[in-house]
């Protein structure tokens, strides 16, 4: 299957402009992000955020990830994306409901 990523296709680094705004729309909901964490995500591609999420919503988190990353049927499945080199999985572009990720 042929690797629709180009920055993980090409033999170099290379840094590809943006075509879409990455924050659309900022501002027009209550928990919108403000302009510095809107300013943060836009440079970056990602903002940190304190006390979006309790420690313990943080470890159920992580549990699940864990969780998905081992599981073969997730691993196997054609919404998984794989890294070429470590095997390890990069990104799940679906998921499935299960009794085992339901929260408590």
């Amino acid at each position: 299957m042929d690797d629709p990523y180009e920055s993980r296709t090409g033999n170099t680094e290379k840094l590809v402009p943006g075509l879409d705004p990455i924050v659309v729309g900022a501002g027009l909901q209550p928990r919108s992000l403000g302009p510095k964490h809107t300013a943060e995500y836009t440079e970056f591609g990602y903002a940190l955020v304190a006390g979006v999420f309790t420690a313990s919503e943080i470890n159920r988190l992580a549990c699940e990830a864990k969780r998905m990353a081992d599981d073969r049927s997730i691993r196997l499945s054609n919404h998984s994306v794989m890294e070429p080199g470590s095997g390890e999985l990069r990104s799940i572009f679906t998921f499935r409901v299960s009794a085992q990720s339901s929260p408590s």
